[in-house]
Protein backbone atom coordinates (compact mmCIF):
# COMPACT_ATOMS: atom_id res chain seq x y z
CA UNK A 1 0.00 0.00 0.00
CA UNK A 2 2.61 2.41 0.97
CA UNK A 3 4.63 1.72 -2.13
CA UNK A 4 1.01 2.56 -4.14
CA UNK A 5 0.66 5.43 -2.61
CA UNK A 6 4.21 6.66 -3.32
CA UNK A 7 3.90 5.92 -7.02
CA UNK A 8 0.58 8.00 -7.14
CA UNK A 9 1.85 10.92 -5.28
CA UNK A 10 5.07 10.74 -7.97
CA UNK A 11 2.69 10.84 -10.56
CA UNK A 12 0.66 13.57 -9.48
CA UNK A 13 3.80 15.63 -9.33
CA UNK A 14 5.21 14.89 -12.52
CA UNK A 15 1.37 15.99 -13.95
CA UNK A 16 1.99 19.34 -12.10
CA UNK A 17 5.42 20.24 -13.34
CA UNK A 18 4.31 19.30 -16.63
CA UNK A 19 1.26 21.37 -16.20
CA UNK A 20 3.38 24.83 -15.15
CA UNK A 21 5.03 25.27 -18.63
CA UNK A 22 1.70 24.88 -20.85
CA UNK A 23 -0.33 27.24 -18.22
CA UNK A 24 3.12 29.43 -18.65
CA UNK A 25 1.95 29.55 -22.77
CA UNK A 26 -1.30 29.80 -21.63
CA UNK A 27 -1.05 33.59 -20.71
CA UNK A 28 -1.57 35.68 -23.64
CA UNK A 29 1.28 38.33 -23.99
CA UNK A 30 -0.08 40.39 -26.19
CA UNK A 31 -3.18 41.79 -28.09
CA UNK A 32 -4.60 43.16 -31.24
CA UNK A 33 -7.37 45.88 -31.65
CA UNK A 34 -9.97 43.56 -31.99
CA UNK A 35 -9.15 41.53 -28.43
CA UNK A 36 -7.16 38.64 -30.35
CA UNK A 37 -4.76 37.59 -27.71
CA UNK A 38 -1.05 36.55 -28.94
CA UNK A 39 0.77 33.72 -27.40
CA UNK A 40 4.54 32.79 -26.78
CA UNK A 41 6.03 32.35 -30.38
CA UNK A 42 3.33 34.51 -31.89
CA UNK A 43 4.80 36.44 -34.88
CA UNK A 44 2.11 40.04 -35.99
CA UNK A 45 2.64 40.97 -39.57
CA UNK A 46 1.79 44.14 -39.99
CA UNK A 47 0.34 44.78 -43.64
CA UNK A 48 -0.66 48.16 -42.44
CA UNK A 49 -0.23 50.05 -39.09
CA UNK A 50 -1.08 48.16 -36.73
CA UNK A 51 -1.97 48.27 -32.82
CA UNK A 52 -1.23 46.10 -30.17
CA UNK A 53 -1.58 46.30 -25.96
CA UNK A 54 0.25 44.37 -23.81
CA UNK A 55 -2.38 42.56 -21.12
CA UNK A 56 -1.56 43.58 -17.43
CA UNK A 57 0.36 46.52 -18.25
CA UNK A 58 -0.69 49.63 -16.37
CA UNK A 59 -1.23 51.26 -19.48
CA UNK A 60 0.27 50.25 -23.27
CA UNK A 61 -0.17 51.24 -26.79
CA UNK A 62 2.09 49.00 -28.99
CA UNK A 63 2.57 50.17 -32.75
CA UNK A 64 4.30 48.55 -35.67
CA UNK A 65 4.09 49.90 -38.60
CA UNK A 66 3.67 48.97 -42.17
CA UNK A 67 5.68 46.07 -43.21
CA UNK A 68 6.90 45.62 -40.02
CA UNK A 69 7.11 41.78 -38.79
CA UNK A 70 8.01 41.07 -34.47
CA UNK A 71 7.78 37.80 -32.45
CA UNK A 72 6.39 37.74 -28.64
CA UNK A 73 8.17 35.64 -26.27
CA UNK A 74 9.07 35.12 -22.63
CA UNK A 75 12.42 34.10 -21.09
CA UNK A 76 12.55 34.01 -17.44
CA UNK A 77 9.61 36.21 -16.65
CA UNK A 78 10.71 38.83 -18.83
CA UNK A 79 8.48 39.40 -22.10
CA UNK A 80 10.48 39.92 -25.44
CA UNK A 81 9.42 41.40 -28.43
CA UNK A 82 11.73 40.73 -31.21
CA UNK A 83 11.51 43.08 -33.92
CA UNK A 84 12.21 41.03 -37.51
CA UNK A 85 11.78 43.68 -39.30
CA UNK A 86 10.66 47.61 -39.64
CA UNK A 87 9.26 49.83 -37.06
CA UNK A 88 7.92 49.89 -33.67
CA UNK A 89 6.83 52.44 -31.35
CA UNK A 90 6.05 51.24 -27.78
CA UNK A 91 4.12 53.18 -24.84
CA UNK A 92 3.42 51.80 -21.80
CA UNK A 93 3.61 52.42 -18.41
CA UNK A 94 3.81 49.32 -15.60
CA UNK A 95 5.57 45.56 -16.16
CA UNK A 96 2.38 44.28 -15.66
CA UNK A 97 3.44 40.37 -14.60
CA UNK A 98 6.97 40.80 -16.23
CA UNK A 99 10.31 41.56 -14.76
CA UNK A 100 11.15 43.33 -17.70
CA UNK A 101 10.13 44.09 -21.04
CA UNK A 102 12.69 44.27 -23.65
CA UNK A 103 12.58 45.32 -27.76
CA UNK A 104 15.25 43.04 -29.06
CA UNK A 105 16.11 44.65 -32.43
CA UNK A 106 18.85 43.76 -35.12
CA UNK A 107 21.82 44.55 -33.03
CA UNK A 108 20.04 46.09 -30.59
CA UNK A 109 18.25 45.58 -26.64
CA UNK A 110 16.23 48.27 -25.12
CA UNK A 111 14.78 47.88 -22.01
CA UNK A 112 11.63 49.44 -21.28
CA UNK A 113 11.12 51.25 -17.92
CA UNK A 114 7.69 53.31 -18.56
CA UNK A 115 8.43 55.10 -21.63
CA UNK A 116 7.34 55.88 -24.99
CA UNK A 117 10.17 55.31 -27.48
CA UNK A 118 10.46 54.20 -31.41
CA UNK A 119 12.88 50.96 -32.99
CA UNK A 120 13.65 51.11 -36.56
CA UNK A 121 15.70 48.07 -37.64
CA UNK A 122 17.09 48.30 -41.49
CA UNK A 123 18.29 45.54 -43.73
CA UNK A 124 22.02 46.40 -42.46
CA UNK A 125 20.24 45.07 -38.84
CA UNK A 126 21.30 48.98 -37.86
CA UNK A 127 18.77 49.81 -35.27
CA UNK A 128 17.71 53.64 -34.53
CA UNK A 129 16.56 53.64 -30.97
CA UNK A 130 14.49 57.03 -30.31
CA UNK A 131 13.23 57.96 -26.85
CA UNK A 132 10.29 60.29 -26.35
CA UNK A 133 9.71 60.90 -22.80
CA UNK A 134 10.50 58.42 -19.94
CA UNK A 135 14.11 56.66 -19.88
CA UNK A 136 14.93 53.48 -21.92
CA UNK A 137 18.35 51.26 -21.58
CA UNK A 138 20.08 50.74 -25.18
CA UNK A 139 22.66 48.04 -24.78
CA UNK A 140 24.13 45.43 -27.77
CA UNK A 141 23.03 42.10 -28.32
CA UNK A 142 24.76 39.38 -27.21
CA UNK A 143 26.61 38.25 -30.07
CA UNK A 144 27.91 41.58 -30.66
CA UNK A 145 29.12 41.76 -27.57
CA UNK A 146 30.98 38.40 -28.47
CA UNK A 147 32.13 39.87 -31.64
CA UNK A 148 33.71 43.05 -30.10
CA UNK A 149 34.75 42.03 -26.59
CA UNK A 150 32.86 44.68 -25.03
CA UNK A 151 29.18 45.49 -23.42
CA UNK A 152 28.42 49.03 -23.68
CA UNK A 153 25.20 50.80 -22.43
CA UNK A 154 23.23 53.78 -22.98
CA UNK A 155 20.91 55.41 -20.97
CA UNK A 156 18.72 57.79 -23.15
CA UNK A 157 17.06 60.51 -21.66
CA UNK A 158 13.67 62.34 -23.25
CA UNK A 159 14.47 63.66 -26.33
CA UNK A 160 17.24 61.64 -27.59
CA UNK A 161 18.36 58.67 -30.08
CA UNK A 162 21.22 56.65 -30.73
CA UNK A 163 22.39 53.59 -33.52
CA UNK A 164 23.40 50.15 -32.64
CA UNK A 165 24.81 48.31 -35.43
CA UNK A 166 27.41 45.37 -35.66
CA UNK A 167 29.95 47.60 -34.98
CA UNK A 168 28.63 48.87 -32.08
CA UNK A 169 27.08 52.36 -30.74
CA UNK A 170 27.03 55.65 -32.15
CA UNK A 171 26.77 58.78 -29.99
CA UNK A 172 23.77 59.92 -28.60
CA UNK A 173 22.01 63.04 -30.72
CA UNK A 174 18.68 64.66 -30.18
CA UNK A 175 15.76 63.17 -30.95
CA UNK A 176 14.28 63.64 -34.58
CA UNK A 177 12.69 60.53 -35.28
CA UNK A 178 8.91 61.02 -36.20
CA UNK A 179 6.31 59.18 -34.00
CA UNK A 180 3.88 56.22 -35.34
CA UNK A 181 0.35 57.30 -35.69
CA UNK A 182 -2.28 54.50 -34.66
CA UNK A 183 -4.88 54.29 -37.65
CA UNK A 184 -8.07 56.10 -37.87
CA UNK A 185 -10.70 54.72 -36.05
CA UNK A 186 -13.70 53.59 -38.40
CA UNK A 187 -16.30 55.62 -35.98
CA UNK A 188 -14.44 58.44 -36.31
CA UNK A 189 -12.76 58.59 -32.87
CA UNK A 190 -9.81 61.28 -32.80
CA UNK A 191 -8.61 60.18 -29.49
CA UNK A 192 -4.94 58.88 -30.62
CA UNK A 193 -4.85 61.79 -32.86
CA UNK A 194 -5.32 64.17 -30.40
CA UNK A 195 -2.30 62.02 -27.96
CA UNK A 196 0.17 62.42 -31.03
CA UNK A 197 -0.88 66.26 -31.60
CA UNK A 198 -0.70 66.42 -27.49
CA UNK A 199 3.13 64.81 -27.13
CA UNK A 200 4.29 66.79 -30.64
CA UNK A 201 2.91 70.06 -28.36
CA UNK A 202 5.23 69.24 -25.67
CA UNK A 203 8.14 68.35 -27.70
CA UNK A 204 7.41 71.58 -29.49
CA UNK A 205 7.15 73.72 -26.09
CA UNK A 206 10.55 71.80 -24.89
CA UNK A 207 12.28 72.89 -27.93
CA UNK A 208 10.78 76.74 -27.77
CA UNK A 209 12.12 76.63 -23.96
CA UNK A 210 15.67 75.61 -24.58
CA UNK A 211 16.13 77.95 -27.39
CA UNK A 212 14.76 80.71 -25.39
CA UNK A 213 17.07 79.53 -22.32
CA UNK A 214 20.03 79.67 -24.83
CA UNK A 215 19.03 83.06 -25.50
CA UNK A 216 17.96 82.67 -28.99
CA UNK A 217 14.74 84.70 -29.56
CA UNK A 218 11.74 82.35 -31.71
CA UNK A 219 9.70 84.25 -33.98
CA UNK A 220 7.70 81.66 -35.72
CA UNK A 221 6.55 78.08 -35.54
CA UNK A 222 5.40 76.12 -38.49
CA UNK A 223 4.40 72.95 -38.61
CA UNK A 224 6.29 72.29 -35.31
CA UNK A 225 9.98 73.64 -37.06
CA UNK A 226 11.20 76.45 -35.32
CA UNK A 227 12.08 79.78 -37.44
CA UNK A 228 14.85 81.57 -35.69
CA UNK A 229 15.84 85.23 -36.97
CA UNK A 230 18.76 85.62 -39.28
CA UNK A 231 22.13 85.75 -37.86
CA UNK A 232 23.36 89.76 -37.61
CA UNK A 233 25.75 90.71 -40.35
CA UNK A 234 29.64 90.86 -39.39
Amino acid sequence: MRILLLCLCTIFLSALVAAEPAAATAVPLAARADGTPIFAGGRVSADQATVLTLPGTARSEVILAAGSQATFSVVEQELRILLDRGTIQVDVEGLGPWTAITVVGGSSQVTVTGTLFIVARDRRDVDTVALVRGQVQVRLRSAIVATLGRDPTIDLTAQQQVSAGPSGLTAVVPLSMPLLLAPASPSGNTKDDAIADAIMDGMLEAAISASEDAGEKVIDTVGGVLILPPPPPN
